[in-house]
């Protein structure tokens, strides 16, 4: 009798054991961790959220207990706290409670379309198909939606007729946003953005002009054909451009020859890169160096000191730029090709021989033999550099100010990797026989090096540009 308790106990045990392990398992299943999560968010109370979670861990195991448990409790919590708030915001008298209204019909409808997705799941207790107590709540937020949007389209009117056009502009984009296609809201945020071009175009400034033509551009933009604001954006925009004259940079190296006329390459390249980029154009012409040596040659300017910031205001006057761009390079540096040496050993296994035996019935047979492989390898860095360095600035030629001054560099590697070894190939890693296969690169010469480090002062220094004139 005492030892069939004993057997009992051990037999319960066990089974307790392995519901416990069970249990467990489930922790670190897919299903387990978004349960686990799910009941963070709930705890929490971020309904939405444990909802989510829950939803999906019983897309994966509908039989999940604790998530069955959790989305019945999860949906009631979630829908509740939706209601009650929008009871809440319906009785305040916030201007703009509609938007808020808004956003919680719209998770509530996102909330009952999680339900809408589940899998048919059972009751713990009763075995019983769960039923929840879901509603589509599009006619609520169809009216929420229209009544917010009506709040911003009022309030878009009064602030255009305060002649505050931003902000109308800015409420009456909301009210479509919040519903598409509200009234003409479409066409009274183009016409706040119209009246407020109207209004900075009275300026005879040319950055007052350039801001007009992007006000009028926006309201083209926002509702094509308004008025004529394409008309009134081009007139704008020619007379917001900014025209900049980049003088070729004064090369300050001894051995200026060597290299070329790497000066006029660096500007060409950068009037190449800007008048070939039509965002970069709307705002910004620069004048070309063809165009440039013409006007100074015809005027003399070279003789007169032109590259100097103090004849700035005289060179504006007849190039006919509101700034000038000078600047010089104070080093061209280049590194010659080096290389650096790694040795290393490697080893491997593989078949390094053949063993002939005999079966039971006296057949002859062979079978490999596995031992290590060894190579010696050396591995191979081919290096070498150029940068071009300088400074710059940008000089207003009306005052003769300085805008911007700024150091620039313009930098160019080579990088060569290959490898040799000696010894058996077998023992190889997959690195070193790619490496050993591909063999030495031959490395540019100084003078293409330094070429495409002038390529990269060029690109760098055309984003600087064109973000200055933006």
């Amino acid at each position: 009798m005492r030892h069939l308790k004993i057997k009992n106990l051990i037999y319960i045990l066990s089974v307790f054991s392995i519901l416990l392990l069970l249990t467990n398992c489930a922790t670190f299943t897919e299903y387990g961790k978004l349960e686990a999560k799910a009941r963070e968010y709930y705890t929490n109370g971020s309904y939405d959220l444990a909802v989510n979670k829950c939803v999906k861990a019983l897309k994966t195991n509908p039989k999940y207990k604790k998530a069955r448990e959790l989305i019945q409790n999860s949906f009631r919590a979630a829908t509740k706290h939706h209601n009650r708030e929008i009871k809440q915001l319906k009785a305040s008298n916030n201007k703009y409670k509609w938007d808020d209204i808004v956003d919680h019909y719209k998770s509530l409808n996102k909330i009952n379309n999680y339900i809408a997705t589940l899998p048919p799941i059972k009751d713990i207790d009763s075995d019983k198909t769960i039923v929840f107590d879901t509603k589509d709540y599009t006619s609520e937020l169809a009216n929420a939606r229209n009544k917010a949007a009506e709040v911003h389209y009022v309030e878009g009117t009064r602030l255009k007729n305060s002649k505050d056009y931003v902000q109308a502009a800015r409420e009456f984009m909301l009210a479509e946003e919040i519903c598409t296609g509200y009234k003409d809201a479409k066409k009274q945020q183009a016409g706040a953005h119209y009246l407020e071009a109207k209004r900075i175009a009275k300026s005879d400034k040319r950055e007052m002009q350039k801001e007009a033509a992007k006000e009028f551009k926006e309201a083209d933009r926002i509702y094509s054909g308004y008025k004529d604001a394409r008309d009134c954006y081009e007139k704008c925009r020619k007379a917001g451009i900014l025209r900049i004259a980049i003088i070729p940079f004064k090369n300050k190296i001894s051995q200026q020859n060597k290299y070329g006329a790497i000066s006029e390459t660096i500007t060409d390249k950068i009037t190449s890169n800007i008048m070939n980029d039509p965002s970069a154009t709307e705002f910004l012409e620069i004048i070309s160096r063809t165009e440039l040596y013409r006007i100074m040659q015809e005027h003399e300017l070279e003789k007169a000191g032109f590259l100097n910031k103090e004849s700035a205001v005289e060179a504006g006057k007849v190039l006919g730029v509101h700034e000038i761009i000078v600047g010089k390079i104070t080093q061209i540096i280049y590194a010659k090709p080096r290389i650096k040496k790694r040795k290393e050993k490697q080893k491997d296994r593989a078949v390094v021989d053949e063993k002939v035996y005999y079966d039971d019935d006296g057949d002859k047979h062979t079978k490999d033999v596995y031992g290590d492989v060894y190579a010696k390898v050396t591995f191979y860095t081919k290096l070498s550099e150029a940068s071009i360095v300088g400074s710059y600035q940008i000089i207003n030629v009306k005052t003769a100010k300085v805008k911007q001054s700024k150091s620039f560099s313009g930098k160019s590697n080579f990088k060569c990797k290959w490898a040799t070894f000696s010894g058996d190939e077998r023992a190889l890693s997959r690195e070193a026989i790619k490496l050993c296969k591909k063999g030495e690169d031959i490395a540019p010469v100084e003078a293409q090096l330094v070429q495409e480090a002038a390529n990269n002062l060029s690109e760098s220094l055309t984003s600087t540009i064109k973000a200055y004139a933006r």
